[in-house]
C-alpha cells in the first residue's frame, strides 16, 4: 500500500516524498529527483536535541531508533540499503554544507534534471 500511495502521489505531480522508500519505489521514474541528506551521529544528535528539546541521551535515542527503523523497513520491503548512493542523484553531507547552501544545491538539482525530462519528452523517437 505504501508502494502504491508513493506512486499515486508522484503521478500527480508537484510533491516531496520524504522516506518510506521513495528512492526504490521511484528508482526507475523520469521526472523524479532523489536526494539523501547524511550527516555524523554527533551531529545528527545535536540538531535533533534542539529540535526536540531533548536531552543528549532521549536525543541518541532518538536517532540511533530511527535509523534502525529505516534500515529495517527498506531491506525488508525493498530487500536493498537505504544508504547505497546509487539510488540518488544527489548525497549532501549536512556536517559540511550548510542547510540554505543545500537547499540551493537541490533546487539547482531538481531544475536540471526536469529540465533534462522535458528534453527527452520533447525530443522525437525514431522507428
Amino acid at each position: 500500500m505504501v508502494a502504491e500511495t508513493v506512486l499515486r502521489l508522484i503521478r500527480a505531480g508537484h510533491v516531496i516524498v520524504v522516506g518510506r522508500g521513495a528512492a526504490v519505489i521511484t528508482s526507475t521514474m523520469s521526472g523524479v529527483f532523489h536526494v539523501r541528506l547524511v550527516a555524523s551521529l554527533p551531529k545528527r544528535i545535536e540538531r535533533v536535541q534542539q529540535v526536540h528539546h531533548l536531552t543528549r541521551q532521549e536525543a541518541v535515542r532518538f536517532a540511533e531508533r530511527g535509523d534502525r527503523g529505516s534500515h529495517r523497513y527498506v531491506k525488508a520491503h525493498f530487500h536493498t540499503r537505504i544508504e547505497d548512493e546509487l539510488l540518488y542523484h544527489l548525497v549532501i553531507n549536512t556536517d559540511r554544507v550548510p542547510y540554505a547552501d543545500a537547499a540551493m544545491l537541490i533546487a539547482h538539482g531538481a531544475r536540471r534534471c526536469f529540465e533534462e525530462n522535458e528534453r527527452h519528452e520533447e525530443t522525437p523517437q525514431s522507428p
